[in-house]
């Protein structure tokens, strides 16, 4: 497997998460590409007008393959995000942080 579809794997496959407070369903917790974490931080005209953990919420929740369930340019979709509870709302956030910290990896660098 070359580079490229390494990281295409490594950033299409979510984490599943169980028994999150309001759910009865698995939680799938997407990895940002860098292109998303790129779009947070170079805020368009339109996604400004959200909170940033409704920015975030949107990139973060996904499906079993990692695709986005959330768009931030659909009304309803925002407001679908916007009436999460503030308490689940945190708990999606630090998952997801948690989910897309880089994380320490042992390298074997071979001559």
């Amino acid at each position: 497997m070359g580079i490229r579809e390494q990281l295409a794997k490594a950033s299409s496959t979510p984490e599943r998460f169980e028994n999150i407070d309001g759910f009865e369903e698995p939680v799938f917790i997407r990895r940002m590409t860098l292109g998303e974490a790129d779009e947070l931080q170079n805020v368009s005209a339109a996604d400004a007008k959200q909170s940033n953990t409704v920015r975030l919420l949107a990139r973060f929740l996904g499906d079993e393959k990692g695709a986005r369930v959330f768009d931030l340019n659909n009304g309803e979709d925002v407001k679908a995000l916007k009436a999460i509870p503030v308490t689940v709302a945190a708990r999606l956030l630090e998952l997801g942080n948690q989910v897309n910290a880089p994380k320490a990896v042992d390298v074997e660098k071979k001559a």
